[in-house]
C-alpha cells in the first residue's frame, strides 16, 4: 500500500471508528431515553384510563357473561375510549377482570379484538396477587411483543383487587421511532467520513510529493553521493515534513563530516590493529610462561599438602606414644609409691632388730655375769656367738644387696620385699640362736665362772652386731632417700609428661590447621592455575579478534572508500 494511500485510510478510519462508536451509543441512548418516555406515558395511559372508567358511574367492577361492568356502567360494549387513546397515541389499553380481557384496544393477527384471553402467570403472580405494578419491554399480547404497563384495579367499596388495567406500546413502533434519529446521525457520520477522505487526500497529496524528495535524496546518500542536497522550498516546510527535510540534510551533513573522518581513522585503525596484534601475541608468550609457573607452584601446594598430612599421621603417632607414656609413667609412680611403703617398713624392721640386739647385748651381760664360774659352758657360749657372727655377716651382706636393689628400682621394689624376707629369715636364726644360748646358759648355771672370758668376748661381738645393725639402718635410710628423691623424679616425670602431652595437643592442632592452609593452598593454587588458563585462553581469543579487528578495518576502509565527498 503506498503511503499517500495510508495516510488517507489512517486519517478515514479514526473518523469511521468515532461514527460507529457515536451510532452504537446513540442508539443505547435513544432506545433507554425512548424506553424511559415510552413506559412514562404507558403509566400516565394506563391510570387515565382506570380514573376515566371510575367515573363513569358508582358501584364495584362485576362480570356477567362476557360483559364486564362497572355499576350499571357497561365497559365491554364501550370501545370508543379505547380507541381514541391508541388513535391519539399509538398506545393500546385493556381492562382485566382477574386474569381475563373484557375490554381492548388490541386486534390480534384475525382483525378481532383480543377478548376472553388471559394474562401470563408471572403478571398474574406481580399484579393480581401482589398488588404491584409491572414494566415489561417483552410482553407478548395476541402474538405481538409490547412495551407493557399492568396497573393493578381495585374494587371501590373495600379495595380488594378485581383486575388489571393494560397499556401497551408496539415493540416495533418504538424501535421505529429509535431507528429514525439513529439514521440521522449515520447519515451526519457517513458525510464527515467523505469529507474527511477529501481534505485527507489533498493533504495526503502535499505531504507524500515532499516526502518522496527526500527520500530520493536519502537514495542518493545510500549509493554513496554526499553531495547532493535537500530542496530548500521543501525544507522550509513548517511542518514535520520540513523538520524531516531538514533531518535528512542535516544527516546528510554529518555523514559527510563521518565519513571523512572515518577514512582517515580507518587508517589508523589498522596501524593499532596490527600493534595489538603484536602485542596480543607477545602477552600470550607471556600467559603461557605465567601459567607454567602457576602449575609448577600448584605441584609444590599439593605436595606440601601430602606431606603436611604425613607430618599430621606421625604427630598423631607420637601423641598416642605420649598418651602411652603418660600411663606407664603413672604406673611408676604407683609402684615407686609401693616401694617407698616398703622401704619405710624395712626400716621399721631393722629398728625392732637394732632394739632385739640391745637386748641380747643386755641379756649376755646378765648371763655373762651369772657365768662367770662356768668356763665348761664357754665352749659352747663360743659356737653360739660364731654363730650369731654368721648371722650378722648375712645381714652385712643382705644390706650391700639392699643397696643395690635400691639403685634397682625399676625392679618396682621387688627387691625391698627378697631384702625383707631375708630379714624376717635373720631374726628367726637370731631367735633360734637366742634359745640355743639360754639352753646354753640355762646349762651354764652351774658352771658360769667358766664362761666368763667367753662371754665377755660374745658381748664385743654383740656390740659389734649393735654397731653393724645401725650401719645396716643407716646405709638404708640412703637408700630410703634415695627412693625419695626417685619418687620426686617420677613426680617431674609425670609433670613433664602431662606438659608433653598438652603441648602435643597443640602441636596436633597446629599440623592440623597448617594441613587445613596447605589443601585451601593447593585448591587456590588450581584455582590460580585454572584463572591462568582461563586468562591465557582470553588471550588468545584477543589475538583472534584482532585478527578479526584487522579485517574490519579493512572492510570499513574499502566500504569508506564508495563515499564521494
Amino acid at each position: 500500500m503506498k503511503l499517500k494511500a495510508k495516510f488517507i485510510t489512517l486519517s478515514i478510519i479514526p473518523v469511521a471508528v468515532l461514527a460507529i462508536i457515536t451510532c452504537i451509543v446513540t442508539y443505547v441512548m435513544v432506545e433507554e431515553k425512548m424506553a424511559a418516555e415510552v413506559y412514562d406515558a404507558l403509566k400516565a395511559s394506563a391510570i387515565a384510563c382506570r380514573d376515566r372508567i371510575a367515573m363513569q358511574a358508582p358501584g364495584d367492577y362485576s362480570v356477567e357473561g362476557d360483559k364486564m361492568f362497572k355499576g350499571i356502567y357497561n365497559i365491554t360494549v364501550d370501545e370508543v375510549p379505547f380507541d381514541n387513546v391508541k388513535q391519539i397515541s399509538g398506545i393500546d389499553t385493556t381492562i382485566f377482570f382477574n386474569d381475563t380481557r373484557f375490554a381492548t384496544s388490541v386486534v390480534g393477527a384475525d382483525g378481532k379484538r383480543a377478548l376472553g384471553t388471559q394474562a401470563s402467570a408471572p403478571i398474574v403472580e406481580t399484579v393480581l396477587k401482589k398488588g404491584q405494578t409491572l414494566t415489561s419491554n417483552t410482553a407478548n399480547v395476541a402474538g405481538t411483543p409490547y412495551f407493557a404497563y399492568y396497573l393493578p384495579l381495585t374494587q371501590p367499596s373495600d379495595g380488594s383487587i378485581c383486575g388489571m388495567v393494560f397499556a401497551g406500546k408496539s415493540r416495533a413502533k418504538v424501535q421505529s421511532e429509535v431507528m429514525g434519529v439513529v439514521g440521522v446521525v449515520i447519515g451526519v457520520a457517513v458525510a464527515v467520513c467523505i469529507l474527511c477522505g477529501i481534505v485527507s487526500f489533498i493533504i495526503a497529496g502535499g505531504t507524500v510529493g515532499a516526502i518522496k524528495k527526500s527520500i530520493d535524496v536519502v537514495g542518493e546518500i545510500s549509493s554513496g553521493n554526499l553531495a547532493v542536497s535537500v530542496d530548500e522550498k521543501t525544507a522550509s516546510r513548517s511542518d514535520e515534513v520540513g523538520e524531516l527535510c531538514k533531518y535528512v540534510e542535516e544527516l546528510r551533513t554529518r555523514l559527510a563530516e563521518i565519513i571523512g573522518k572515518l577514512k582517515e581513522e580507518s587508517g589508523h585503525l589498522y596501524s593499532s590493529s596490527n600493534r595489538l596484534y603484536s602485542t596480543s601475541q607477545n602477552a600470550n608468550d607471556a600467559v603461557g610462561q605465567v601459567e607454567r609457573a602457576v602449575h609448577e607452584i600448584a605441584d609444590g601446594a599439593t605436595s606440601q599438602a601430602d606431606e603436611t598430612q604425613k607430618a599430621t599421621e606421625n604427630v598423631i603417632l607420637m601423641g598416642n606414644m605420649v598418651e602411652e607414656t603418660s600411663a606407664q609413667v603413672e604406673e611408676l609412680q604407683k609402684n615407686a609409691i609401693e616401694m617407698q611403703k616398703s622401704s619405710e617398713q624395712a626400716s621399721a624392721i631393722l629398728s625392732e632388730l637394732a632394739a632385739v640386739n640391745q637386748e641380747t647385748v643386755d641379756a649376755i651381760e646378765v648371763i655373762s655375769q651369772q657365768t662367770n664360774t662356768t668356763n665348761e659352758s664357754a665352749l659352747k657360749i663360743r659356737d653360739a656367738t660364731n654363730l650369731i657372727t654368721e648371722i650378722a655377716d648375712e645381714t652385712n651382706l643382705l644390706s650391700l644387696n639392699a643397696s643395690i636393689e635400691a639403685a634397682r628400682a625399676g625392679e618396682q621394689g621387688r627387691g625391698f620385699a627378697v631384702v625383707a624376707a631375708q630379714i624376717s629369715k635373720l631374726a628367726e636364726q637370731s631367735n633360734e640362736s637366742a634359745r640355743k644360748i639360754e639352753e646354753i646358759i640355762t646349762s651354764l648355771i652351774a658352771d658360769s665362772t667358766k664362761s666368763v672370758e667367753t662371754m665377755n668376748h660374745v658381748r664385743d661381738i654383740m656390740e659389734r652386731q649393735n654397731e653393724n645393725v645401725q650401719k645396716t639402718d643407716e646405709a638404708f635410710q640412703i637408700v630410703k632417700d634415695g627412693i625419695d628423691r626417685s619418687m620426686d623424679g617420677v613426680k617431674y616425670i609425670a609433670d613433664k609428661t602431662t606438659q608433653l602431652d598438652k603441648a602435643r595437643v597443640n602441636v596436633v592442632d597446629v599440623v592440623q590447621n597448617l594441613t587445613a592452609i596447605a589443601e585451601e593452598n593447593a585448591a587456590g593454587t588450581e584455582e590460580t592455575s585454572a584463572s591462568a588458563t582461563e586468562f591465557g585462553n582470553m588471550i588468545g581469543d584477543i589475538e583472534s579478534e584482532t585478527q578479526g579487528l584487522k579485517d574490519a578495518a579493512n572492510v570499513i576502509e574499502e566500504s569508506v572508500g564508495i563515499f564521494k565527498l
